[in-house]
């Protein structure tokens, strides 16, 4: 059976044929590459409305990265076109197999980004012949997808907890669906704000939040003596983080009321205060927590009922995902990683399927 057969019946793209079949050193390793053309009298897509428009002009011949065949790498082999859209003006055309200036196709992001949760980032590109950074986008591409892509409704119970990344020296707050059946990572953040702020003073030579993270992060029963000191001054400050950090502290009050109508009104009240500053962190926590009021109150009608079991499940798988992360460069890459591994989201639609 020719490949041409194969990948007619397995990756037909509308508009477009498969040309010659050839080997090729690609990237150094000898390869299977596939020719692809425009049908005859067909006219390119538009990749910002969707509509077809004329030609204008042709790109130089790129190739796109596919799957795999017998352990030969596969490259498709194309002239993108340019199409002069009334609307969005002059650009290269949609392409079927993948999206803007990215070499590596559609599928093949979603071939690795599926073997990806099986292996560590590394093994998988070690195993498959390609980069870390390859790797990287491919998840990126299926977790951009999936949290685009993914239902939000029925969520009854939710638990929150913080664990310590990068060896004690950044935190994130996990927040997980615990319904029967359904637990899975929503959410995951980091002490931004403080961050932000930091940068600002550091790029005008202040020194003002210098070593002040962990006075600021962790609860005020636990701080060192030295840390104790470094809040008190911190405290005398009319500074951004500060500020969070006093709303985030008053915030602990909610867990203490005995009565639920007493904690809704306080509820209420802080987001109304949180909405009025400009810490726009914090101003999106409060419209989630008025978005997801009826299920917060939820914690007074359950209260003495949950069992901190599951949520430490998923602590645990984190930390095992956290223990694969050779390579991790960022905790934006390891929140990437989280959600690919935990957050039970849907894949990108492949041609068919695989792995």
């Amino acid at each position: 059976m020719l490949i041409k057969t194969v990948l007619n019946r397995l990756a037909r793209f509308k508009g477009f044929v498969f040309g010659n079949v050839f080997f090729r050193k690609v990237e150094g390793e000898e390869s299977v590459v596939v020719e692809i053309f425009p049908r005859k009298r067909s006219r390119p897509v538009c990749r910002e409305c969707g509509r077809k428009g004329p030609r204008y002009d042709l790109q130089p011949v790129r190739t796109f990265q596919y799957l795999p065949l017998f352990d030969f790498k596969v490259f498709f082999l194309y002239a993108p076109r340019r199409v002069n859209c009334a609307l969005h003006g002059i650009h290269v055309e949609a392409l079927p197999w993948g999206s803007g200036k990215e070499h590596l196709t559609n599928d093949y992001k979603l071939f690795l980004g599926r073997w990806a949760r099986r292996l560590s980032w590394s093994e998988t590109a070690r195993v498959f012949r390609t980069s870390w950074d390859s790797v990287y986008r491919a998840v990126s591409y299926m977790v951009d997808y999936g949290l685009n892509h993914r239902s939000l409704e029925g969520i009854t119970k939710i638990g929150i907890d913080e664990i310590a990344v990068f060896r004690g020296h950044k935190y994130l707050t996990m927040v997980y669906q615990l319904n029967e059946g359904v637990r899975r990572l929503l959410w995951c953040g980091i002490d931004r704000i403080r961050r932000e702020e930091h940068k600002a003073f550091k790029a005008e030579g202040q020194t003002v939040l210098e070593k002040s993270r962990w006075a600021l992060l962790k609860r005020p029963e636990n701080l060192t003596e030295n840390q104790t000191a470094r809040l008190a001054d911190l405290l005398k400050l009319n500074i951004q983080s500060v500020k969070a950090y006093l709303l985030r502290e008053d915030f602990q009050r909610f867990w203490e009321f005995k009565h639920a109508s007493v904690a809704g009104r306080f509820l209420d009240n802080w987001c109304k205060r949180t909405m009025r500053t400009k810490l726009e962190p914090m101003k999106k926590v409060a419209k989630m927590l008025q978005n997801h009021k009826p299920l917060i109150m939820n914690w007074f009608e359950a209260k003495g009922t949950l069992s901190s079991g599951a949520v430490e499940g998923l602590n645990l798988k984190a930390k095992l995902t956290m223990r694969k992360s050779f390579g991790f460069r960022s905790t934006d890459s390891l929140k990437i990683a989280l959600y690919h591994t935990l957050a039970n989201l849907p894949d990108p639609p492949g041609t068919h399927g695989f792995s």
